[in-house]
């Protein structure tokens, strides 16, 4: 049965405790009580959704993917605020000065 999958990058507890505090903001001032929040410590920053994958598929992209992230250093991003995606998505905006995050990207789309 094929999985939805996804990469994310971990964030810090620094960057957790900033998202967290522009969830509340938003919850506070939302009037729709439809909207599904997620809990601080789920966040992550979403580099790339593969979707629905085939478990045989898995292994292979697993180690695809940990040669890909042993390539790189630990970096630095920086929160920009709230930003809406499509109809149904708020996400926090992000600033990668180093472009870091876009290199992880294009590499992964390469490979």
């Amino acid at each position: 049965m094929p999985k939805r999958l996804f990469i994310a990058v971990d964030i810090s507890d620094e960057a957790r405790k900033a998202a967290a505090s522009h969830i509340r903001h938003l919850k506070k001032h939302s009037t729709d009580k439809g909207i599904s929040w997620v809990k601080p410590e789920n966040l992550h920053i979403t580099i790339k959704f593969f979707g629905d994958t085939d478990d045989a598929r898995i292994k292979p992209l697993t180690e695809t993917l940990t040669s890909i992230a042993s390539r790189f250093r630990p970096f630095d991003l920086s929160l920009s605020g709230p930003k809406v995606l499509g109809k149904r998505v708020v996400c926090i905006d992000i600033t990668d000065e180093s472009g870091t995050l876009s290199l992880i990207e294009k590499t992964i789309d390469i490979e």
